[in-house]
């Protein structure tokens, strides 16, 4: 397997692989493996993970991520691996439910584009009832980028969301992974949600 990190923008570029090598029924545990093995810290990107087994087989792969400056009030969180098989596609759209804006939570996302050309979207942020709140369109992406919207770029009325909102990302070309993260601004606790595609 193939371990590269890439940053957000438009100037990134992958870091140099990390070669891993599994034999069947393997584990292996890459302990904080962005810092160690690139020097990379206080940053946000992706990990991107490729294999080269001959028989297809794909390693299942879960990522942590946590706070460890005071371990007597750690937090984190658990993320499972995205593939292109759980990309949305041209006239799809994938569906981040679950976020929130208010008081007492803030809500960040990312989108990227895993293929190899370049796409675009319009995201959606939704009430609960299906109602749009507001649209950004026609955001591009160039093939293989990550974008991250933070919580004060996001286009939502002062004071947040009552009960919640939902944001739809629709593929108007190419192709898209998302993810997003709310926190609660209270505990600075962590809850990771995968975008769906529909």
């Amino acid at each position: 397997m193939l371990f590269r990190s890439t940053g957000i923008g438009v100037n990134a570029s992958p870091t140099t692989p990390l070669h891993v090598t599994l034999q069947p029924g393997e584990t292996q545990r890459l302990q904080n493996v962005i810092a160690s093995q690139w020097g990379i810290s206080n940053a946000i990107g992706l990990l991107t993970i490729s294999s080269n087994s001959s028989n297809g087989v794909f390693p299942v792969v879960q990522g942590e991520s946590y706070e460890n400056t005071n371990p007597v009030k750690r937090f984190g969180q658990s993320m499972g691996a995205m593939t292109d098989a759980d990309a949305a596609s041209q006239g799809q759209g994938q569906y981040l439910v679950g976020m929130r804006q208010d008081a007492t939570h803030r809500t960040t996302f990312w989108i990227l584009n895993p293929g190899t050309g370049d796409a675009l979207y319009d995201i959606v942020y939704r009430n609960l009832d299906g109602s749009v709140i507001a649209t950004t369109r026609d955001v591009g992406l160039a093939a293989g980028k990550l974008r991250q919207f933070s919580p004060g770029q996001l286009p939502l009325p002062t004071g947040g969301v009552a009960n919640g909102f939902t944001i739809q990302v629709v593929v108007k070309a190419g192709k898209v992974l998302s993810a997003a993260q709310v926190v609660n601004n209270a505990t600075n606790d962590p809850s990771y949600i995968q975008g769906e595609v529909r």
